[in-house]
């Protein structure tokens, strides 16, 4: 590598990268959450059922299929739901 290719190179952004859901709707988010809660407290019972079988006999269920809140608003229905 040169000292040129070093100089010419194109600068790294600090800025953060742009997330596609990042506009949210506040009002479907909350209709969302009540679902996302299920989902939630279904994933925490087979977790706790995953753990309690050793951590190897059931597979690992990482993905919420119906993704997570993405307003405080909807994120505290969520949490409430799930309770």
């Amino acid at each position: 590598m040169a000292i040129s290719d070093f100089l010419n190179a194109t600068p790294r952004s600090t800025q953060p990268t742009p997330n596609p859901q990042e506009d949210a709707n506040m009002f479907t988010d909350i209709l969302a959450a009540p679902f996302r809660g299920v989902e939630g407290a279904v994933q925490s019972l087979y977790d706790l059922a995953d753990f309690a079988t050793g951590d190897d006999i059931l597979p690992d269920y990482d993905t919420r299929f119906l993704g997570r809140s993405q307003t405080f608003m909807g994120g505290m229905v969520e949490v409430l739901v799930s309770l």
